[in-house]
Parts: structure tokens; C-alpha cells; sequence
């Protein structure tokens, strides 16, 4: 009768000088000869998670504490004599003196008994079914250890025994080992990342680039639910933010665009929601001074910061007479501070403002008369015929509304997102199912100091109301450098870096940690490859999409359809 090592064993087994031949599969152990001096937490990361059919094998055992600080001291000796002789000569060696400074380091350490050592082996076995493929492989393992500062080496003449030392039967026949202290060990561990468990109620944001593996993620399910998309122009911010809004609709949840160039259109049209188009003589209108529970002391004050936006800042002058035919135009509604149930009356529009400060054109003093001139002129533009200047009319009720202001002259555009993000930010608090507000070339808005204060605000509270509020922009310098920007990195659960400029390429090093290989990347990253920060997990990510998707979400004006769908097929 067969045992179990009959069944198991190879037919075929030719052992060569660099490689095995079993069976029909060609193997091949490359050894670790050499470490970086110093290393980071996860720093096997690239070569675990590396594309490739070959296996990984670590040995770990406990130094003795008696013989390690024999051959520490031995080793100490040869180094000082190294040194030495090194000075006779007048020849100067910078890494014998670090060697000399680390080994007498953990000597110090372990005699203090605040270091435990282990050796360390570590073997890579390579498989393919042909000898081109084995040779490609094998080049790819050796660039993979030698760009974390891992010194490859084949064992040639010693396959046999370098293959027992890879399966797993626990035993090191090559005993290529090296000292590691206790913390540069666990570095090496987790094998594993986060994103291997999917969330249940998550939505794909694309693959791993090294393994392949998907990245789902549940927005709702991390500490706050805010997100950043940052990158150059060109580099698939809005690509990416656009598969993330559908696949957020599909998962049910709500969505509110604030679209600045009309780019989203599409896919509220695909998802049967609204379109808002912002411009002058629209029919949807919004009322900024609608109360929502504030008294009118309260957003005469927030009005203030409206109309500065308006008129590019007010003087003390200007900001008393607004104040005054604010005032009044309430009064003329009923609507007064001392009496709470007057809050919930028919409040008064822009347009009725407008009009006193017109009447005031005619009376009082010369100065006046210029001052409210000078408003009304300056005013009648921004209100007259615009969506902000009569009754809310604005219905919110769909699962995706886009507002968009492309249509809208540039210098009116700062006032008019002020005025959504107000009115979307109130009715947003009044439920709480999952919801999302999108702000796109959110740089627009940060460059003001009212807006900045705004979004400071929103990104600080989103969360009490269920809400993600997620920005997308390309000025990296406008986030580094403002305190509404520092608070938006301080305050994004996850965040997108998407490629960049080398102008600011140094700032973003410095503010979100980069080592140089994640610089490099997001220097030569390619239309939907990115850096994703969540979870504490740094992952660099492909994002992909289906050809649906791909048509709803390309940015490339001169695609055709035929040409999206080959646009898509060079995406995949």
C-alpha cells in the first residue's frame, strides 16, 4: 500500500548548478546576503506583495545572550583595529566608523538588557515552467530586494539544500543567517494589509498595483468620512472622483456636486437626478437670508461675509448701511430679533435688500447718497436676474443633484458657491442617512478667506450629520500653506494623491511622510494610478473602470464613442 510520501513525491527531481527541475517546473532559490542598516515599519511590503509565482521562506531563532556578546566584542576588536590601521595610512573609511558606532550600539543595548537579537534567513524560490520565464522572474526578484537594500544572491551548487530550506518543514539548510535586533524584526511583519478583508457595504476604488488585490472600502466605516483627491491637471483626479460618485449611488447613497466646469452633468443625468444650472435668469433660485432656525441677528452677520464676497471686501461704511437695510428689510417682513415666533414668517430675498439701498440713493447726507450708489451699482449685477435674488424654489429630494456654474462669469462664482455650500451644509443636517457633498477645484474656493473658514467648519462637523464631504483639487499649495487647507489633510479619513508637479512634489514629501520611492511614483504616475491613504495603509492603487463606466467618467473632450471604448481597453 502507498504512504503518503508516495503520492506526494515528484516523479522527477534534476538537480543543477542555479537551478532544480521537478517534474516539469523549473525552481530556483535566490538567499538574502546583505541588509540595509536601517529600516521602516512594513519594509517587505514591496517584495511580499510583488507579482510573481515564487514562494518566501523566513527563519527566526533567539541569539544566546552569552555568545552573541562574545562575538560582539570580537567584532568590536576588529573594527578598532581596522580604524586604526585605516589612520596609519591616512586613508578615512565612513562605513567602517558607522559599523563601529552600530555594533557598539547594541552591545550597549543588550548588556543593558533593553535588545534581544535573532537570526535572520531569508530565502525566495523562484518557480516557471520554462527557463526565459525563470530567468525574467529571477531578475525581477533581485530588482525587488536590491530597491529595498537587500543583497541577492543564487547559491549556486547548493540548490538541493537551498529548497529544504523553502518548504515549509522548518528546517535552514543554507543557514544564510544575520543578527537583527527584536525591533528591525517586527518590521518585517505584517505580511498582510487591511484591504484583504472587503468591507461589506464598501464601493471598489481600484486594485493594488503591485498584487492586483481590490481595494473596497466603506467610507462611512472610518474615523470621519471626508476624502481629498489631490493631483496635477491631467493626472485622473476628476476620472477617479467620478467612478467613486457612482459607485456610491449605486450603493445608495445620496449626492450633492458642486461642479465649477460642468463635468458631472452626465452622470446625473445617467442616474436620473438633477441638474441646477447656475447662471444668469436661471429659474432655480436659492434665498440666502432664510433663517433655518437663526435669529436674524445671526445671518445678517453671516450676510456680511456674502456681501464682502460680492464686492471684493467692505469698508466700515459700507458694512453699517448693509447692516441697516438688512435690518430693515426684515422689519418690513414682521420678522424681528425679540420675537422667536416671527423667525418662522416669510423672510425677505436679496432683490428687497437691493431696493432699499436704492431708495436710500435719495436722501440723506452726500456721503451716503455715494455710498449707496456705489452698492447699488456694484450690487445689481450679482443679485438682478440671478438665482440668489428671489424665494427658494431649489428641490433637493433627488438621490444626485449637480449644481453647475460653469455658465457663470468668474467673478461671480465665489459668491455663488458660498451660497450652495450654505444652503446644501442646513439642508444636509436635517437627516441622516449616508449623504455626500462633492466640491470640485475646491482651490477656487480655499483662496478665499471666507470659503476657507466655510469648509474649515463643514470638514470638522460632516460627520455629526452623516455626511462625506469630499474635495478634489490640484493646488497642493493652497492645502500646505492655510489653515482651512492643514485642516482639510487633518481632517480626511482617506486621502488620493494622484500624480504631481515637481514644483510641489517637496512640500507633499514633507506634510504626508513620503519615502522616495512613493515621490518617484507620484512624479510618473499615469492617468488613474495614484497614492491612497487610508487606514494607515499607504496603497499605491490602479483604478479601474468598466466601459460604462469609462464613458460617464473620461475627461477627454476629444474622445468619440468608438474612441472611448478604446480608451477604455487601453485602461485595462
Amino acid at each position: 500500500m502507498k504512504g503518503l510520501h508516495d503520492i506526494l513525491k515528484p516523479s522527477y527531481i534534476s538537480n543543477n548548478a542555479d537551478h532544480l527541475r521537478v517534474n516539469s517546473e523549473l525552481l530556483r532559490v535566490i538567499m538574502a546576503a546583505g541588509y540595509p542598516r536601517s529600516i521602516r515599519e512594513g519594509w517587505l511590503d514591496s517584495l511580499i506583495t510583488s507579482e510573481g509565482s515564487f514562494d518566501l521562506s523566513m527563519h527566526i531563532s533567539p541569539c544566546g545572550i552569552e555568545e552573541i556578546i562574545v562575538q560582539l566584542n570580537e567584532e568590536l576588536v576588529r573594527q578598532e583595529a581596522d580604524l586604526m590601521s585605516a589612520r596609519i595610512k591616512g586613508i578615512v573609511n565612513p562605513s567602517l566608523k558607522i559599523q563601529h558606532e552600530d555594533t557598539l550600539a547594541v552591545l550597549d543595548r543588550l548588556q543593558r538588557g533593553q535588545e534581544k537579537l535573532f537570526n535572520l534567513a531569508l530565502y525566495i524560490a523562484c518557480r516557471a515552467d520554462c527557463s526565459e520565464k525563470l530567468e525574467s522572474l529571477s531578475r525581477k526578484v533581485c530588482s525587488e530586494m536590491n530597491s529595498i537594500m537587500i543583497i541577492p544572491k543564487i547559491p549556486f551548487l547548493k540548490m538541493k539544500d537551498a529548497i529544504k530550506s523553502v518548504y515549509p518543514i522548518a528546517k535552514d539548510r543554507l543557514k544564510v543567517t544575520r543578527n537583527i535586533p527584536g525591533d528591525a524584526l517586527s518590521a518585517c511583519f505584517p505580511f498582510t494589509t487591511a484591504f484583504f478583508t472587503p468591507d461589506a457595504k464598501g464601493i471598489l476604488f481600484g486594485v493594488n498595483r503591485k498584487n492586483n488585490v481590490p481595494i473596497i472600502m466603506d467610507l462611512f466605516s472610518l474615523s470621519n468620512y471626508n476624502g481629498l483627491i489631490l493631483g496635477t491637471s491631467g493626472g485622473g483626479k476628476s476620472f477617479a472622483a467620478k467612478l467613486i460618485i457612482m459607485r456610491s449611488l449605486l450603493a445608495g447613497i445620496r449626492a450633492i456636486i458642486i461642479d465649477p466646469q460642468g463635468e458631472y452633468c452626465g452622470i446625473a443625468k445617467a442616474f436620473g437626478g438633477q441638474i441646477i444650472y447656475i447662471k444668469r435668469g436661471c429659474r432655480e433660485t436659492i434665498n440666502p437670508l432664510e433663517l433655518s432656525g437663526e435669529s436674524p441677528a445671526e445671518r445678517i452677520l453671516w450676510a456680511q461675509t456674502l456681501f464682502s464676497l460680492m464686492l471684493g471686501g467692505l469698508t466700515g461704511g459700507q458694512g453699517e448701511i448693509i447692516t441697516r437695510a438688512l435690518e430693515a428689510a426684515y422689519e418690513s417682513k414682521g420678522v424681528l430679533n425679540s420675537d422667536q415666533q416671527s423667525w418662522q414668517l416669510e423672510t425677505p430675498t436679496l432683490s428687497a435688500v437691493l431696493e432699499i439701498i436704492a431708495k436710500w440713493r435719495k436722501r440723506g447726507s452726500n456721503e451716503e447718497r455715494q455710498a449707496c450708489s456705489f452698492l447699488y451699482s456694484r450690487l445689481w449685477p450679482h443679485i438682478h436676474g440671478s438665482f440668489m435674488g428671489n424665494k427658494t424654489n431649489v428641490n433637493l429630494d433627488k438621490q444626485v443633484v449637480c449644481f453647475s456654474i460653469a455658465q457663470m462669469p468668474d467673478w461671480m462664482k465665489p459668491a455663488a458657491m458660498f451660497v450652495i455650500m450654505e444652503h446644501v451644509h442646513k439642508r444636509m443636517q436635517t437627516d441622516k442617512e449616508r449623504k455626500m457633498l462633492i466640491i470640485d477645484e475646491a482651490w477656487s474656493l480655499l483662496r478665499h478667506e471666507e470659503h476657507s473658514a466655510h469648509i474649515f467648519e463643514l470638514v470638522k462637523t460632516a460627520r455629526k450629520f452623516n455626511l462625506s464631504v469630499m474635495l478634489i483639487t490640484q493646488e497642493a499649495e493652497d492645502l500646505l500653506c492655510t489653515p482651512a487647507g492643514k485642516a482639510v489633510i487633518a481632517n480626511t479619513a482617506w486621502k488620493l494623491l494622484c500624480r504631481q508637479d515637481s514644483a510641489v512634489i517637496g512640500g507633499m514629501r514633507e506634510k504626508f511622510a513620503l519615502s522616495v520611492q512613493e515621490q518617484s511614483f507620484l512624479l510618473t504616475a499615469a492617468p488613474g494610478e495614484g497614492l491612497l491613504f487610508a487606514m494607515n495603509e499607504r496603497i499605491p492603487l490602479k483604478i479601474i473602470a468598466c466601459e460604462q463606466e469609462y464613458a460617464l467618467a473620461t475627461t477627454n473632450p476629444n474622445e468619440t464613442a468608438g474612441e472611448k471604448k478604446q480608451g477604455w481597453q487601453n485602461a485595462k
